[in-house]
């Protein structure tokens, strides 16, 4: 709608990326989930990190006896995660992964009997353009508007020249 546009961009989304709405509060018509088929070769796409029962208790400040109550309680539609809640604690899936130094917000766990063995797909926050996605898109021959108007939904691309002639047209809001 004439507007300027927050372009976000993260390293790796993991094969979709993230609504702004489900990541932080605000939704924003340009930063809505697609698919992205060309992140694959980064070498952030897949990872894993293992906490042991003391340490991920320790980081979460539970008992260790309550980590058997760990869940994930609300996803996106991407699958990436909301909300995990453990014991009487509940966090937003984004301060969840800062907590624990997660790549991203899609994860999963599997408990074992020493800890739990968390398993990421992606890099970042998963809002906007994917860089590694961009990158490949890119090597498959998309041309940059192709790329933009692909990570960032409905957008217009325009010269700044034309953008600034059209501000002064405009009446004041």
């Amino acid at each position: 709608e004439g507007a300027l546009i927050s372009p976000l961009f993260h390293s790796t989304c993991g094969g979709y990326t993230e609504a702004a709405g489900d990541y932080w509060q605000n939704n924003v018509p340009a930063l809505q989930p697609v698919p992205c088929y060309w992140d694959m070769g980064s070498p952030k796409y897949l990872s894993e990190v293992f906490f042991t029962k003391e340490k991920l208790a320790k980081k979460l400040e539970v008992s260790q006896e309550e980590l058997a109550t760990l869940a994930i309680t609300n996803t996106s539609h991407t699958g990436r995660v909301m909300e995990v809640s453990c014991g009487e604690k509940t966090w937003k899936g984004s301060a969840f992964r800062s907590l624990l130094g997660l790549n991203s917000t899609a994860f999963s766990w599997l408990s074992t009997k020493d800890g739990y063995l968390f398993t990421m797909q992606g890099f970042g926050h998963g809002v906007g353009l994917c860089q590694h996605g961009a990158n490949g898109f890119a090597q498959e021959g998309a041309t940059y508007q192709q790329i933009l108007e692909h990570y960032y939904t409905g957008i217009t691309i325009t010269s700044l020249s034309d953008y600034l002639a059209k501000q002064k047209t405009s009446p004041a809001v």
